[in-house]
């Protein structure tokens, strides 16, 4: 399954934010409100002076390349070489650590990071791998740090269930999308989560550590 995923998203690579700009202008699922959430995560970011940053899935590199010009110091996760070769491109002075989510992690010091990022990324875990990976990066934010993520979401399950039977006949089933609820409910020791809608359809959480 890892495989064929590195196998999409390579392919994908040279198209990916074409196709996505044609979703956002349609206003359809999934990328409805892209350019909105993008923005609520770069203004919190810089607003709040989160120098050291990680995307976790930085694609093409759109996002971080708003804080890179900013100059807060980015550090790209991404299995896809080729999604890579794209954000390098933009941001040749950034760090890039070519992974899965899980696996990148050895590579951070603790107490090293101010901010994670993860733009409509996450939901490619499930919602248990999504809560361990979560509960593992607490150990790599430096005190007051944030994990902010901005994905299709909804505020409830039952929200996400209505949003789902709107986009029955496109929805992807094999993706897993948050709540501020169901995050709440599984990460409220360790961490104070905020939610803010952007669109119909996605939104962001931010976890404060």
């Amino acid at each position: 399954m890892l495989r064929d995923k590195k196998k999409l998203f390579n392919e994908w690579a040279e198209t990916y934010n074409k196709d996505v700009k044609n979703t956002y202008i349609n206003n359809d699922y999934p990328f409805c409100g892209y350019k909105e959430t993008l923005k609520l995560i770069t203004d919190y970011v810089h607003e709040n002076k989160l120098n050291t940053v990680v995307e976790m899935g930085i694609g093409t590199g759109v996002l971080s390349k708003q804080l890179y010009d900013k100059g807060h110091f980015i550090i790209g996760v991404d299995f896809s070489t080729k999604m890579i070769d794209h954000a390098f491109a933009l941001m040749p002075n950034a760090k890039f650590i070519n992974t899965d989510f899980k696996s990148s992690v050895q590579y951070m010091n603790n107490n090293s990071i101010d901010c994670f990022i993860f733009s409509y990324a996450i939901h490619h875990l499930s919602a248990f791998q999504q809560y361990s990976l979560l509960r593992l990066l607490d150990y790599k934010l430096k005190k007051g740090g944030v994990i902010i993520i901005g994905d299709v979401m909804r505020k409830s399950p039952q929200e996400l269930k209505q949003l789902e039977k709107r986009y029955k006949e496109i929805w992807d089933t094999d993706e897993h999308y948050p709540t501020q609820d169901d995050y709440r409910k599984n990460l409220y020791d360790i961490y104070k989560v905020s939610y803010a809608e952007t669109s119909h359809c996605a939104g962001v959480i931010v976890l404060e550590k």
